[in-house]
């Protein structure tokens, strides 16, 4: 696993606030107020403070760590500029840094008449008791951030709803959110908590400002909370590169009493629910849905669930129902949004193989949340654990009934792949009837009734056990992640993964507006990719796409060249070249093709750039990095060709540069000056 950069991590914040400049302190580095970075053990500062472009300094930042680090810091003031009437125009400054290796570089600034506030960003992270506080590692956080993530409402008009919920429940530092149809409720396993607040505190902050600390290699994060002038403030601190993180945000307003919601408001208060298997329904959900907003109808039954769309057709799943119907006979049905469900079961999938879910009535909300108990489901529910709820949809589009559910076969739950956990939820118990027509007092479901005991046959007399024949030792199995998949063009789940790391890798470091990928991102929220592909791709990374970012690089990586079957080798004769005189120039015959350059502007796959490549009847020949990025293109025919390179190759790769050569030499190719 790579380690996070404090370059890369100080873009992200300068995005995240931002920030054109930033001030460069003999104390250490200030963004936009609301972030500190100390400088590390070992930098020295000498001059005046500054401001810098934000864009410089990560360019400044970068360098120092291909240098070994930074060494020290000069901030140089330069005379006033004046203009023809005498008037001050601007007070430049200049930065001289000096790396560990003995380099340097010097880049340009603005002279700063703000000195370093003692009572800033700084102090308002550290001075004082504070009233929240909490120690966890990073890795579990971004877990539990995740599981959350999804009911983020993405209303900046209501600011209370894009942040995430954060107090003690049940002895742990439990996360909640909402968008008001959909409640999310998770807790990060491990956290030590200093202080809790006391009885009913909760504190909050912007989902996209926590994320910035969402990440497996940060390691240690502490988060605290303090009163201020204006309200509160929730302060995160880490290290990150031998850098001292610090970082604040306003914290006003009321969340969400989210537990007055997860109270059941049936009419009768009868517990309901199935479980079945999280990829089977998932498939259903995809393929049943007809759009983003038209409803599924769930129909439970005691042998499983059937899922239809509103043009009829129906899916039924084995799963275990609960008691209080025969088989086939319907208990109850609901109808939900089908991007919300696959997006939600995408999530509990993380937790375990087996969902479970539990309503009251076709009109409350439905919890939606890993299985916990293997051998009686619905005796031990996730209810009041980590998962969601769910309100159903109501209205005209919701008029047509899901069918009867047949037998479909038998199904057992899975246990969850880790540990979990009780108590996040003040939920009401949840029982089962016999019968749904039953309106006597509550019972618990029934146990399974074992099965009559068979008689023992007779054995037997014993025969002579015949010879055995040798069998052959079975074949080594290959990893499924290691197979070729037809979906991918014949190539493996690491070789997507590796062009999915380089496209990802592309849109995060590049200036590249969402608005550019933001086609990629609804095609893969409509669902327009081989399942078997994403949950492959799942299982390999032990992780799940949330992201728009991570969206828009899988539906790229899907569409790239690189997914499709490399052309075939040519068989024919090639006729002799003459050696190359260097290592980079081809040194072709009379006869050969011209070639010329081009650049391929990012976030474009080689399949839409048809004014490229499109007058030539070859496929586009890849080539990689000695990052694994494919980043080169080589085409031709018999009057010319292209050699095509992705904007981010910036610096000469020798090995790449070499395999392109020898190319242009086996096919008599020249590359045009």
């Amino acid at each position: 696993m790579r380690d996070l950069v404090f370059s890369k991590f100080f873009k992200s914040v300068a995005v995240r606030f931002k920030a054109d400049r930033v001030s460069v302190f003999r104390e250490g580095i200030e963004v936009m107020g609301s972030a500190w970075f100390d400088w590390p053990d070992g930098v020295s500062f000498a001059g005046s403070p500054a401001t810098v472009d934000a864009d410089v300094l990560r360019s400044v930042l970068e360098l120092a760590e291909a240098h070994g680090g930074l060494r020290s810091v000069d901030c140089e003031r330069l005379p006033v500029e004046r203009d023809d009437d005498g008037k001050e125009v601007g007070r430049p400054a200049m930065m001289h840094v000096r790396f560990a290796d003995d380099g340097g570089y010097d880049c340009e600034g603005a002279a700063c008449d703000n000195q370093y506030d003692p009572r800033g960003v700084r102090a308002n992270c550290s001075q004082g008791d504070p009233l929240f506080a909490v120690t966890m590692e990073s890795g579990e956080f971004a877990r539990a951030l995740k599981l959350v993530e999804p009911c983020v409402s993405k209303e900046e008009q209501r600011p209370v709803l894009t942040a995430v919920d954060m107090d003690v429940a049940g002895g742990m530092l439990r996360l909640q959110s909402t968008d008001r149809f959909r409640m999310a409720v998770a807790c990060v396993r491990g956290a030590v908590i200093e202080r809790d607040g006391g009885k009913g505190f909760d504190c909050f902050a912007r989902a996209t400002f926590l994320k910035l600390f969402a990440d497996k290699t940060i390691g240690g994060l502490r988060l605290e909370y303090r009163k201020n002038d204006y309200g509160g403030a929730v302060s995160v601190g880490c290290m990150i590169g031998g850098w001292n993180v610090l970082m604040s945000a306003t914290s006003v307003g009321e969340f969400p009493s989210i537990a007055r919601c997860w109270a059941c408001k049936g009419c009768n208060g009868y517990g309901r629910g199935f479980v079945c298997d999280v990829k089977q329904l998932k498939d259903a959900v995809v393929k049943l849905r007809t759009d983003r907003y038209d409803p599924l109808c769930f129909s439970m039954a005691a042998n499983g669930v059937a899922v239809t769309n509103k043009l009829g057709m129906s899916y039924q799943l084995p799963g275990v129902g609960c008691v209080g119907a025969s088989s086939g006979e319907m208990v109850t049905s609901f109808y939900l949004n089908p991007t919300y469900v696959a997006e939600l079961l995408t999530r509990v999938a993380a937790l375990g193989k087996s969902v479970e879910f539990l309503t009251s009535t076709g009109y409350s909300g439905v919890w939606i949340g890993p299985v916990v108990d293997v051998d009686d489901p619905f005796e031990t529910t996730g209810w009041g654990g980590e998962g969601y709820l769910l309100m159903p949809m109501r209205g005209a589009s919701c008029d047509f009934a899901g069918g009867e559910v047949n037998p479909v076969g038998t199904f057992r739950p899975d246990a969850p792949k880790i540990k979990p956990v009780f108590g996040l939820v003040d939920a009401p118990d949840w029982s089962f009837v016999d019968s749904i027509t039953s309106k006597s007092k509550r019972s618990k479901r029934e146990p399974i009734k074992p099965e009559p005991e068979q008689p023992e046959p007779v054995k037997p007399e014993p025969e002579p056990e015949p010879v055995k024949p040798v069998e052959p030792e079975p074949a080594e199995t290959v990893e499924q992640s290691k197979r070729p998949m037809s979906d991918l063009g014949g190539h493996t789940i690491v070789e997507f993964a590796r062009e999915f790391e380089a496209i990802y890798t592309m849109l995060h470091d590049s200036d590249v507006s969402p608005a550019d990928y933001g086609d990629a991102v609804t095609a893969f929220a409509d669902g327009e990719y081989p399942v078997n592909v994403l949950e492959a791709f799942n299982d390999y990374r032990e992780d799940y796409v949330s992201s728009d970012r991570e969206a828009a690089a899988f539906m790229m990586a899907l569409q790239s060249r690189a997914m499709q079957p490399e052309p075939e080798p040519v068989t024919a004769e090639i006729p002799e070249v003459p050696p190359r005189t260097e290592p980079h120039e081809v040194v072709a015959t009379s006869s050969a093709v011209m070639v010329r350059k081009a650049v391929i502007p990012g976030g474009k796959s080689v399949r839409e750039l048809s004014d490229v490549f499109g007058a030539y009847a070859h496929k586009p020949r890849g080539f990689r990095d000695s990052k694994g990025r494919r980043v080169a293109y080589v085409v031709f025919d018999g009057t010319g060709g292209v050699v095509a390179y992705r904007d981010c190759y910036t610096d000469v790769d020798a090995r790449l540069e070499e395999q392109i050569a020898d190319y242009l030499a086996a096919h008599n190719l020249r590359l045009a000056a």
